[in-house]
């Protein structure tokens, strides 16, 4: 349900200010209207390419479904969300990939409108989807400025990380999930952190991309016809371009 009375008002007055950052307050004097939430998620695993989804990531953008309810409620961890939003970047749609399940198995559209940097405008429409809907509202960004499209939100009175150490939204950490709550004022009532609820682990490697890395590639290439030379030499099978080295020697 839509918020209604002073709390449609007070968000109405928070748009105009777009953005405007709140007095910080005590934890705990503020409390937060039901419904009125932020999901905010980063994208999971890619290719090493970057612009899709890997396997495993499509595996992962399912069980984003199941967790927000796109498979029935009573899979679900998360209230399902009324709006969905990805950032996408040139041809990257990693992010967008990540909630297509959930938001096809929900027929909602994507907003896709917005670039990773442009956290102003975006704050402003998330806050707007959330005045018209009562929320929740579901937010898939990459995850080097997810914590600025956070403090955008108004919650800079909140840490953004659970060690409270790091500005950045952990990169190798696909599992997590913030909760963003809103009071009757608009004003981020609460920040909270916890695992989404994914199963297994993060497929992604740092090895393969390596491996395909181009000076990598060479140094195998070469070991490679090495080994290929002394094992012929061994077996006394050198073909006539390899055995004129040997040969002379």
């Amino acid at each position: 349900m839509a918020p209604t009375g002073r709390a449609a008002a007070c968000l109405a007055i928070a748009l105009a200010a777009a953005g405007a950052s709140p007095e910080c307050e005590e934890p705990g004097t503020r409390l937060a209207v039901p419904g009125l939430q932020v999901y905010m998620i980063a994208s999971v695993e890619q290719t090493h390419a970057g612009a899709h989804l890997s396997e495993a990531g499509d595996l992962r953008a399912r069980q984003v479904a199941r967790l927000m309810g796109g498979y029935g409620g009573s899979l679900a961890r998360f209230s399902q969300p009324k709006v969905v939003f990805a950032n996408f970047v040139h041809d990257a749609l990693r992010t967008v990939e990540t909630v297509q399940p959930l938001a096809h198995a929900l027929h909602i559209p994507i907003n896709n409108r917005f670039g990773g940097r442009n956290t102003t405008d975006a704050a402003r429409a998330i806050l707007e989807s959330l005045n018209s809907t009562g929320g929740p509202v579901l937010v898939a960004w990459e995850h080097p400025h997810i914590s600025r499209l956070i403090h955008e939100l108004g919650c800079r009175c909140h840490r953004v990380d659970d060690k409270d150490t790091s500005p950045k939204w952990p990169e190798h950490n696909v599992d997590r999930i913030a909760i963003l709550s809103f009071d009757s004022s608009a004003s981020c009532a609460a920040a909270a952190f916890e695992p989404l609820g994914l199963s297994g682990r993060r497929e992604e490697s740092v090895l393969p991309a390596l491996l395909w890395s181009p000076p990598i590639a060479l140094l195998v290439v070469v070991a490679f016809s090495v080994w290929q030379r002394a094992r012929a030499r061994d077996n006394g099978d050198l073909s006539p371009t390899l055995s004129a080295p040997f040969l002379a020697a």
